[in-house]
């Protein structure tokens, strides 16, 4: 492609440089300061521009310009995309198991141990040693009453234990020395018998003594109130300060402890979802099921 002018005031372009249209018209209206020239609709064969002559030194310059740097660029679209690769697949061979059938039905769990932890003697709850909802073990502390009125019983109970023993100390004495006169003619065989009963009336007070301080010390015991069982608690049913009744029958509940292995679970099956059961359980043992159990 060349440039070539004539004599008259025009710029020929031969051809038909489609790709070089709009850069022409951009350089001719650069060229000539406005925009009057119209871009050149006519025949292909006489596409002309007019441009003045104190202008087309300058004109020219830039358009050799733009021609070199089109002719490096070429005039070409743009490639089409790459077609896309295949999708990866994943393929896997068809495989034999066996297959568990299962089905649903509403339950519910019940413990197979519950017991309700009551007062066994009354007085004021004075602490409280576990949370509510926690794990316990058997044996662990749980409420604590008021001690000190069963301490002073037991003190009591001791004290007449001591008493007692000491009486039987000297109608032991007595009815040693009444044994010895009695030999010598010395005292009455009345007065020997009336020692030797004092000394069984000692013996039966100490006895007696001995189970008062035993249920002293055991209702003393009771204040210390622990899990009979493992298992979960419930929450506390009476706070500290309140005065619990340990009368029987009347004994105040203070929680409840269940326990969390092994557990019941009950739920209610249609009866041919049972009659299925069975029949499965006689296909795979070879017998009939009699006792009422059903594998699972």
């Amino acid at each position: 492609m060349h440039v070539r002018t004539s004599g008259t005031d025009r710029l020929a372009i031969p051809g038909n440089p489609t790709c070089l249209r709009p850069v022409v018209q951009t350089f001719l209206c650069a060229s000539s300061g406005n925009f009057p020239i119209p871009f050149c609709d006519g025949p292909a064969e006489a596409r002309d521009w007019k441009v003045p002559r104190s202008r087309r030194k300058g004109f020219l310059r830039y358009f050799r310009l733009a021609l070199v740097c089109l002719t490096a660029a070429g005039c070409h679209r743009t490639a089409p995309p790459a077609a896309r690769p295949p999708p990866a697949v994943t393929v896997n061979q068809p495989a034999q198991r066996e297959v568990v059938e299962w089905d649903e039905y509403p339950g519910w769990l019940e413990a197979t141990d519950m017991v309700e932890v009551r007062a066994r003697l009354s007085g004021y709850l004075e602490s409280v040693h576990f949370k509510d909802g926690a794990d316990v073990k058997k044996g662990d502390l749980l409420f604590v009453i008021d001690p000190r009125p069963y301490q002073a019983e037991l003190d009591r109970a001791q004290a007449n234990l001591l008493q007692a023993e000491t009486r039987l100390e000297l109608a032991s004495n007595d009815l040693a020395r009444a044994e010895r006169l009695l030999k010598s003619k010395a005292i009455s065989e009345e007065e020997a018998d009336s020692r030797s009963k004092a000394k069984r009336e000692a013996e039966a007070a100490i006895q007696s003594a001995s189970a008062s301080m035993e249920m002293a010390r055991l209702n003393l015991d009771y204040t210390h109130i622990t899990s009979p069982i493992d298992g979960h608690v419930g929450r506390k049913l009476i706070s500290e300060g309140n005065l619990v009744n340990g009368n029987q029958g009347q004994s105040t509940l203070l929680t409840t402890i269940v326990s969390v292995d092994p557990i019941y679970c009950y739920f209610e099956p249609d009866e041919r979802s049972i009659l299925k059961y069975q029949q499965l359980a006689r296909d795979r043992n070879g017998d009939n099921t009699t006792r009422g159990k059903v594998a699972c």
